[in-house]
């Protein structure tokens, strides 16, 4: 019963809101630490990839997939709230007839994430082959399920009149979530064949590495 009783000291875990902070700053840093690291290593400024999965060949192939696997570890480790019932939904309508739990959720992206490191993007311009494919479609679950947590998972609040904080908090969330869903919408038009036709934008595009920072 003492062991227990340690088990469930607030001291001893991670609230949901900390998850959330952890989460964030990983993400979010996860591109300055490569490029930055990646330059240490070699004592010299190192080009920049041109993704952020491209860093798997890297120099700093361990700390891409170290930081990569703990914030699956994080999102594996995420509960939410204990009573989703209790909660009232702030996501867009379009998107309402989704109800997936935050832990069903959190399982989902930990997979996502684990499996587009374990299944990395092609070391050559020519990125067609399966894994590549398959990395992909990987990353792209891993985002949108990100994106569903920022609409609608955390965008959750009590029955009644929402503080200011929770209000902005709620605002901060869903402009997150439409950034990266745009994000990922211009990186998808920009895999198709008819991206091609345009040889001066793509140029243009591929010289700022901009896959890298859309991610």
């Amino acid at each position: 019963m003492e062991q227990l009783n340690k088990e469930c000291n607030p001291e001893y875990v991670i609230d949901y809101k900390q998850l959330q902070l952890i989460i964030g700053i990983l993400g979010v840093s996860l591109p300055f630490i490569l490029i930055i690291s990646n330059s240490l290593y070699h004592g010299v400024a190192t080009e920049v990839q041109s993704s952020i999965s491209s860093y798997y060949y890297s120099s700093v192939q361990h700390i891409y997939g170290g930081i990569i696997f703990t914030i699956a570890i994080f999102l594996f480790s995420y509960r939410g709230y204990f009573n989703n019932n209790e909660y009232v939904d702030d996501c867009p309508k379009f998107l309402c007839w989704i109800n997936i739990p935050d832990s069903i959720a959190g399982n989902i992206a930990c997979v996502f994430a684990i499996l587009l490191v374990l299944f990395p993007t092609s070391n050559i311009s020519n990125s067609s082959d399966i894994i590549s494919r398959l990395h992909f479609i990987f990353a792209a679950g891993f985002f949108l399920t990100l994106i569903y947590f920022s609409l609608c998972l955390f965008t959750r609040s009590k029955p009644g009149i929402k503080s200011k904080q929770k209000v902005y908090r709620n605002r901060i969330y869903k402009v997150c979530a439409y950034i990266m869903f745009l994000c990922l919408i211009i990186i998808g038009l920009t895999k198709l064949p008819l991206f091609n036709k345009f040889p001066d934008l793509k140029s243009v595009l591929l010289k700022y590495e901009y896959v890298l920072w859309l991610e």
